[in-house]
C-alpha cells in the first residue's frame, strides 16, 4: 500500500514500511505480471486483480496519487486493440484498428506531464494484459511498426464506433485546424450499429435541466430555446444559439454535446413552451387562454397538439392553423446577426374539472401546466366536457429519426386503454342521457391467419351528429397511425330498455371497419376526445398446409447458467428466437461490465434460420426460428443478453478468474 504523508511517499508491505521523496516504482519478476487491486479508470473493479506488463509507478497528480503503467509500445497496443474493437471481428479489421491505435500513440508520445496517454476514452481504452486475446495480439504483431502518415508525419488517427452514416470535417467537430485528410465523407457501411439511430430517441430535457447543464454559457434571464444556426457537411451541429428575452449566446456543437451528455452533435432541437407555466385556478364555467411558442417555426400547414389529462386519462386536440403565427427574430452575437424563427399559438380551454395541459409537436412536448377548477355553492353544469368548443381528434405522435431535446420538455403522455368520460347535466324524468363511451369488438384480442381479415365493430352513446368522423387508430412496429371510417361504415340506431317499470329510449351510432394486417396490430376507435378500449389482432403464420398455430417461444441464450473462465479465454454465446425474424433484422448482444451497459450487433453471417416440427395431441406444428451466436472474451466478469427489437433473452453472467 502506498500513501502520501504530506512530504513523502510511504510504502507499507509485509508488516514493514519505507518512505521516499521520489515516486514509488514497482517492477515485475521475469516470469510474472504486476497486479493492481485498486479500482481504476480503465474499468477494472477492486476485486479484479488486473495484471499489467512493464512497471507501475505511484506518483502525485493534482494533489492525489496516480498510478502510471510504463511499458513497450507493442505491449501497450496488445491491451488497447481488444478494448477498442471486438476480438471476434475479421482479422483485417483488427489489423486496421491496430494501425490506427499505434498511429494515435506515436502522435501523443512525449506529452507534457507524468504520462503520455489516458487509459480510457480521453485517449484510448487500455486494460493491461488481462484483456489481451489471441486474435488481437496477432493483429498487433502482423502490423508491427506500421503507422499512417500524411506528408511524412503521423496523422491524427481519430476513430469511433458509430458515424451515423456520414463523417465530419475535423474543424467542425472540435475547435481544431482543418486537415486535408480529415474531411466528412459518406459511410454507408455502418447501419448495423445499434446507435446508427439513437435507441433512446427522442431525448427530452426540461428548460431548467438544460440551463443547469449550460451554466455560464447562456444569456441572462430564463432560457427560451436552443436554436441551430450552422451545421457541418453531415448536418452535425457546429454552432447553436442559447436564447432568452435578453438576447443570445453562441455555443459550439462539441460543447453542446459535452454539456448535455449526448452521444453526438448530429441532432435536431425543438423547444416548446406553455403559458401560464405554473398552476392556475379558474372558476367553474370559466375559460382560459393557453399560449405557447416553439423554436424553430413550424412549416406551412403544420400545427401543434394540445394534450390534456383529466380523471387520469390523456387525450389531445389539434390547435387550428389559424391560431399559429410565425415570427422572425434577429439576434446579434459577437458582432454577427442571426435570423431565428419561431411560431406562437394559443388555445382557449373550458375544463369542467382540474386538468393538466401540454403542447406537443411530433415527439416533442412542452412542460405541463395545471388548471384547477374551483366550484361555488350552486355550480352550473357544463354542457361541453371538451377543452374547447370544437375539439378535433389528433393522431398519436410518432418519434422522428433524430433526437429532439426540448428546452422545456416532459415525457409525452400515452393514451389510456379506455376513456373516463366527463359527466353530463342531470337528465329530465323518463329520459336517459348517457355519457359518451365507445366500444370495440372483438375484445380483448382476435387471431387471424396471415392474409386473413377481421371486421372491427363498435358503437358510441349517445348518437353523434351526422358527418362527425370516426377514427380507427392502429399501432404496428411501434408506430401509431390512423384512418377515417368511411361514411358507409357508420350507421345510427335506437334502443329501448325498461328499468324499474320506466321505459327509456336512447340513440347510438355504430361503426365497422374490416382490417387485414400484415402483422400483429393494436387498434382502437375514437370520436372527438373519446376513445374505445384497445384490442389486439394477432397474425398467426403457418408453414405448408399446417393450419394449426403454435405458442412461440421467447428469445434464449446459452449457456443457460452462469459460467466461469480464465482471463484471456473465450466462450461462445448462442440462442434462438421464435418465430424466425427477417434476414436483415439486427440481433444485438448487450453486455454490462463495471456497472455500464454497452452493446454490439451480431454479424449477419453468425445468424441462421431453421424450422422445427412438434406434435401435440396428434396435431403437427411447423414453425421457423432464427439462431445466433457470438464469441466473447471479456477482460472481467460481464453480464450478457441478446435482443431483437423489444424481445430479449434472459441474462447470463460470464465470470473471469485469474
Amino acid at each position: 500500500t502506498v500513501t502520501w504523508t504530506g512530504s513523502a511517499f510511504k510504502l507499507a508491505a509485509a508488516g514493514k514500511s519505507w518512505t521516499s521523496a521520489n515516486p514509488i516504482v514497482f517492477k515485475r519478476a521475469a516470469s510474472s505480471n504486476l497486479v493492481m487491486v485498486n479500482r481504476n479508470f480503465n474499468g477494472w473493479s477492486t476485486t479484479a486483480n488486473a495484471p499489467y506488463r512493464g512497471t507501475l509507478t505511484v506518483a502525485r497528480l493534482s494533489n492525489a496519487l496516480c498510478v502510471v503503467n510504463t511499458l513497450a509500445m507493442e505491449s501497450y497496443l496488445r491491451g488497447v486493440v481488444p478494448r477498442e474493437m471486438p476480438s471476434s471481428w475479421p482479422a483485417e479489421a483488427l489489423k486496421a484498428q491496430a494501425v490506427a491505435a499505434r498511429t494515435y500513440t506515436v502522435r501523443h508520445l512525449g506529452s507534457s506531464g507524468i504520462f503520455d496517454l489516458y487509459c480510457d476514452t480521453r485517449s484510448q481504452a487500455y486494460s493491461g494484459s488481462g484483456g489481451e486475446t489471441t486474435a488481437t495480439t496477432a493483429a498487433v504483431s502482423a502490423t508491427s511498426g506500421v503507422i499512417a502518415t500524411y506528408a511524412g508525419n503521423p496523422i491524427a488517427a481519430f476513430y469511433f464506433s458509430t458515424s451515423g452514416g456520414y463523417t465530419e470535417n475535423i474543424e467542425n467537430v472540435w475547435l481544431a485546424a482543418a486537415q486535408p485528410y480529415l474531411k466528412g465523407v459518406p459511410d454507408p457501411y455502418e447501419t448495423s450499429s445499434p446507435y446508427h439511430v439513437w435507441p433512446d430517441n427522442p431525448l427530452l430535457r426540461s428548460g431548467s435541466a438544460v440551463s443547469t447543464a449550460l451554466n455560464g454559457l447562456t444569456p441572462s434571464g430564463d432560457l427560451e430555446a436552443l436554436y441551430v444556426v450552422r451545421r457541418g457537411v453531415s448536418r452535425r451541429v457546429v454552432r447553436a444559439l442559447a436564447l432568452s428575452s435578453s438576447g443570445g449566446t453562441a455555443i459550439h456543437g462539441s460543447t453542446l454535446r459535452a454539456r448535455l451528455g449526448l452521444r453526438d452533435s448530429w441532432l435536431d432541437i425543438r423547444s416548446l413552451s406553455i403559458d401560464p407555466a405554473s398552476t392556475t385556478s379558474i372558476a367553474a364555467g370559466s375559460r382560459l387562454v393557453l399560449k405557447g411558442r416553439t423554436y424553430p417555426a413550424l412549416s406551412a400547414g403544420k400545427t401543434v397538439a394540445l394534450k390534456y389529462k383529466r380523471d387520469g386519462v390523456w387525450r389531445s386536440v389539434t390547435v387550428p392553423t389559424t391560431s399559429i403565427t410565425n415570427t422572425v427574430r434577429k439576434v446579434t452575437v459577437g458582432g454577427v446577426t442571426y435570423s431565428t424563427t419561431y411560431s406562437s399559438f394559443s388555445y382557449t380551454v373550458k375544463p369542467p374539472a382540474t386538468t393538466e395541459y401540454s403542447f406537443a409537436y411530433g415527439s416533442s412536448c412542452s412542460p405541463t401546466t395545471t388548471v384547477r377548477v374551483t366550484t361555488s355553492a350552486s355550480p352550473s353544469p357544463s354542457t361541453s366536457p371538451s377543452p374547447s368548443a370544437s375539439p378535433s381528434p389528433s393522431p398519436s405522435a410518432s418519434a422522428s429519426p433524430s433526437p429532439s431535446p426540448s428546452a422545456s420538455a416532459s415525457p409525452s403522455p400515452s393514451p389510456s386503454a379506455s376513456a373516463s368520460p366527463s359527466p353530463s347535466p342531470s337528465p329530465s324524468p323518463a329520459t336517459v342521457t348517457v355519457p359518451s363511451s365507445l366500444s370495440i369488438a372483438p375484445l380483448p384480442s382476435a387471431t387471424i391467419a396471415a392474409g386473413g381479415s377481421v371486421r372491427l365493430t363498435g358503437h358510441i352513446c349517445p348518437v353523434v351528429p351526422a358527418g362527425t368522423p370516426v377514427i380507427l387508430h392502429y399501432k404496428r412496429s411501434g408506430v401509431w397511425k390512423h384512418v377515417t371510417v368511411p361514411a358507409t361504415g357508420v350507421t345510427r340506431g335506437t334502443r329501448r330498455i325498461t328499468v324499474n317499470g320506466t321505459r327509456y329510449t336512447y340513440r347510438f351510432t355504430s361503426y365497422r371497419y374490416t382490417v387485414s394486417p400484415p402483422a400483429t396490430t393494436i387498434y382502437y376507435f375514437s370520436v372527438g376526445k373519446y376513445r374505445s378500449p384497445s384490442t389486439v389482432v394477432k397474425v398467426a403464420r403457418t408453414t405448408g398446409s399446417v393450419a394449426a398455430t403454435a405458442t412461440f417461444l421467447p428469445m434464449s441464450i446459452a449457456p443457460l447458467t452462469d459460467v466461469s473462465m480464465r482471463a484471456g479465454s473465450s466462450v461462445r454465446l448462442t440462442g434462438r428466437i421464435y418465430p424466425a425474424i427477417p434476414s436483415d433484422a439486427p440481433v444485438i448482444l448487450h453486455y454490462k461490465r463495471d456497472g455500464v451497459w454497452r452493446c454490439v450487433r451480431v454479424p449477419t453471417e453468425w445468424t441462421a434460420r431453421g424450422t422445427q416440427r412438434v406434435t401435440v395431441d396428434g396435431a403437427q406444428y411447423t414453425y421457423p426460428f432464427s439462431s445466433y451466436r457470438y464469441a466473447v472474451s471479456p477482460p472481467a466478469t460481464t453480464t450478457y443478453y441478446f435482443s431483437v427489437g423489444r424481445s430479449r433473452s434472459p441474462n447470463i453472467v460470464v465470470r473471469v478468474t485469474k
